[in-house]
């Protein structure tokens, strides 16, 4: 559900930091997929992961 975009910076900001979440949560959703369809993860998938990882919690935190 999209939150609405109202009329203030605030809501603006607001709405921008939901995208950013959800854009954050989509690769991280695609790293893990991406590992866990390779036979044997290499080390760059896994880096990646984690590094996802830590974006996302950054993201949750705003």
């Amino acid at each position: 559900m999209l939150p609405d975009i109202g009329t203030t910076k605030k809501d603006a900001q607001e709405y921008l930091t939901f995208l950013k979440k959800r854009d954050v949560a989509q690769h991280l959703y695609d790293a893990y997929a991406a590992a866990l369809t390779c036979h044997s993860p290499d080390d760059d998938y896994l880096k990646r992961i984690a590094i996802l990882h830590d974006e996302l919690q950054n993201a949750m935190k705003e």
